[in-house]
């Protein structure tokens, strides 16, 4: 029975396909009186491939290829030497050569698949599209059952731009299989690079259905298509029309990925999804602030009796999820801060809201149960933090972290406890037992990361006592050993410079640190209080605009928003906190009290005052947020 074939194409071409591509070298005259010289040793030869590589790279081809094409006629079964020759013969597009050499591979090694592949390759270089495929359809005759000839033939076509030549193959090779996915996952790859995103979706869907424990793979590549409505209305009518439980797990993902929570969570439900799944899901609904839908999937899973083994790890989500639900959630200015994003002013503490006390009685008893009855030494860990930073309860968190570190099984959680404690002795005020706290960790953290964090703590513990000369050279000592490359070198320099300028001012120096110092026992008010009454004494020009600049943030915070735009609006001096003083106005405008107009002048007035702040082209896209159409 004849075998079919690409159309217009005879079996006697496809029997005598090779004759002329196999065809010999020219042969040289025989040399009778001149025998040929020995072959070079092995150490000769790579001597001479090494000369032959630096001749390539040098420019110098023509002589490089020489040696390459020697070597390989000295030792042609070494597969480095053939390699290399095919490849500088195909740079300088010496095509018709390169034929020759894979010709005289095949004459000694035919069943070398990828040289037959590439001698096709090459005929499509020299222009004789049939040729390459006589090529590729003698060896697909030669070897009718070898998968990996029919992959690396369909390949080449698809990377040849082949592709009617490539569908009509791979149909011919399904119905011969029996396999209606045979390369499916790779074609469905191909059709992605090339943006066909829903025949590569239907090449995928087709693989799942061979392959249904391959859901994972299948879904990674599916999520990775661009979120453009009219792709994922594609892939929900795919989906939800290949019907399989893997499918629509992936639409579940997809829906997550683009933000529809709500049918992710029906699709899991429906499902009937594994309680870890259904783990998994809730804490990232609560990574999104989906609390709603996290306490339905969780409450869900503790109903259900098949899911008992997970029911502790869904009472901390559950607990997490309360507390979170707890916090106020205020809006963040996006640029203007006192040293924003430094570890040495960030604020730690939590504000609640009268109305979701509730939502955190019950995230306490939660994590309170687990720690007591099941010893979970994350709960005790988390129940000290809420007493830390959202109740100001500082004995009952020191004694939840203790309870922590007293777990030997509780070893991962050792690094932050010991560091909360630290800071919750700072918080009282205890700068000496926090600093036994630091030694004691210092026994116990061993890593170069913690060790970087536990002298962060000293530095920190060292400018909270006051002693400014004492910080600056335990600073000048950090800086030497860190390095710029280091995320807290930065932190590091601010601080550095902006003690120096503190330099023959002690009295505004112990202002602004006791300040600080309240701030991290949660003493706002006291804090506001002590600058208050220091911007109202003599300052030097480089002392003043820190101090209210500092206490018009604190202001913010308080709520006082009024009186935080009287200060930075008036800056004195000209520093980078004139600056700042201005973009917090604009902000406190815009964010605070929505007044869109006020905000957009000050914006505009800062670009055109600050053109080249490192902030100007973030006001000027704000600017053009509030003002559309304006320049």
């Amino acid at each position: 029975m004849r075998r079919a074939g690409w159309p217009g194409l005879s079996r006697a071409l496809v029997l005598t396909a090779l004759t002329w591509a196999l065809a010999p070298l020219s042969a040289a005259p025989i040399q009778a009186l001149n025998p040929p010289p020995p072959r070079p040793s092995a150490r000769a030869a790579e001597q001479s491939f090494n000369l032959a590589l630096k001749l390539e790279r040098a420019g110098n081809s023509e002589q490089a290829t020489a040696i390459y094409e020697q070597l390989v006629t000295d030792f042609p079964a070494n597969p480095r030497y053939y390699q290399r020759l095919k490849r500088v013969l195909r740079s300088s597009a010496r095509y018709d050569d390169l034929r020759r050499v894979i010709a005289a591979r095949l004459r000694r090694q035919p069943d070398d698949l990828q040289s037959q592949v590439e001698l096709g390759d090459v005929f499509l270089l020299l222009g004789r599209k049939s040729a390459a495929l006589r090529t590729w359809e003698s060896l697909l005759v030669r070897f009718p059952q070898n998968a990996t000839a029919q992959r690396l033939v369909l390949t080449h076509l698809l990377t040849s731009n082949l592709t009617e030549e490539a569908a009509g193959l791979l149909g011919r090779l399904r119905v011969e299989k029996g396999d209606a996915a045979f390369f499916s996952l790779d074609m469905g790859r191909l059709y992605a690079a090339r943006l066909a995103y829903d025949l590569a979706t239907t090449e995928f869907l087709r693989y799942l259905s061979a392959q249904p424990q391959a859901v994972g793979n299948v879904m990674n590549q599916l999520l990775r298509f661009p979120s453009e409505p009219e792709v994922i209305a594609m892939l929900r009518a795919q989906l939800t029309g290949h019907g399989s439980a893997g499918a629509l797990r992936i639409l579940a993902a997809m829906e997550f990925k683009n933000r529809n929570f709500a049918r992710a969570v029906e699709l899991n439900q429906q499902l009937e999804a594994p309680a870890l799944e259904r783990v998994d899901l809730a804490l990232d609904l609560v990574a999104e602030g989906e609390w709603d839908l996290a306490e339905r999937v969780l409450n869900g899973l503790l109903a259900d009796p098949e899911a008992v083994a997970f029911y502790e790890e869904a009472i901390l989500a559950l607990a997490g999820v309360y507390q979170a639900r707890s916090r106020e959630h205020s809006v963040a200015l996006p640029l203007s801060g006192f040293y924003r994003d430094n570890r040495f002013f960030a604020l730690p503490y939590i504000g609640v809201t009268e109305a979701s006390t509730g939502a955190l009685r019950q995230a306490i008893v939660l994590y309170d149960s687990l720690a007591t009855t099941r010893h979970n030494s994350l709960a005790r860990l988390r129940l000290g933090d809420i007493k830390f930073l959202i109740l100001d309860d500082f004995d009952g968190a020191i004694a939840d972290y203790e309870a922590v570190l007293g777990e030997r099984l509780a070893a991962q959680y050792y690094s932050q406890t010991l560091l909360r404690l630290i800071d919750v002795w700072m918080a009282k005020g205890d700068l000496e037992a926090a600093e036994e706290v630091r030694q004691r960790a210092a026994t116990r953290l061993i890593s170069k990361e913690q060790a970087n964090l536990l002298d962060m703590k000293a530095v920190e513990l060292i400018f909270l006592s006051g002693d400014r000369d004492s910080l600056l050279a335990y600073l000048g000592g950090e800086l030497a050993a860190l390095g710029p490359a280091d995320p807290a070198f930065n932190d590091l320099m601010e601080l550095s410079g902006l003690v120096r300028r503190f330099q023959g001012s002690p009295e505004p120096y112990q202002a602004f640190v006791r300040s600080e110092a309240l701030l991290r026992q949660n003493r706002r008010s006291e804090a506001v209080g002590v600058l208050s009454a220091a911007v109202k004494g003599q300052l030097s020009p480089l002392i003043a605009p820190i101090l209210q600049y500092r206490l018009a943030t604190l202001l913010a915070l308080q709520g006082k928003h009024g009186a935080a735009e009287r200060l930075s609006l008036k800056m004195p001096g000209e520093t980078e906190f004139t600056e700042l003083g201005l973009l917090l106005a604009a902000e406190l405008a815009d964010y605070l009290a929505a007044d869109s107009d006020r905000a957009a002048e000050r914006y505009l007035t800062f670009v055109d005052t600050y053109p080249l702040s490192i902030y100007a082209d973030a006001a000027r896209l704000r600017y053009r947020e509030l003002r559309p159409g304006e320049e």
